[in-house]
């Protein structure tokens, strides 16, 4: 079973495996942020614990990519705790800017 805490406290000190860079391709959270200027505002956590982040205009394209395996999903400044996939329909943000 996937250790959602343990998910977290990796997420919290390496940030998500992965980051939505273009509608086709992630990068690392490194990457995403020195060389593309990406802040992501979701991370969403796969059944295997592997995470996807993606800044709004990618957050769509995101979430299809593995819509049936997501198990949770984290906010931009919601730090303590994943919500429940269930929970992420009818609440997302495409095309909403980040705020600072």
């Amino acid at each position: 079973m996937l250790d959602l805490k343990k998910v977290l406290d990796e997420i919290k000190i390496r940030g998500p495996n992965r980051v939505m860079i273009d509608e086709f391709e992630a990068t690392s959270s490194r990457r995403a942020r020195e060389e593309f200027g990406i802040e992501p505002t979701i991370i969403f956590v796969r059944n295997d614990g592997c995470s996807l982040a993606a800044p709004p205009q990618f957050e769509q394209t995101a979430y299809q990519m593995w819509e049936k395996e997501w198990v949770a999903y984290l906010r931009r400044g919601q730090v303590d705790m994943l919500l429940p996939i269930a929970n992420y329909k009818g609440e997302q943000s495409v095309g909403i800017e980040p705020t600072t």
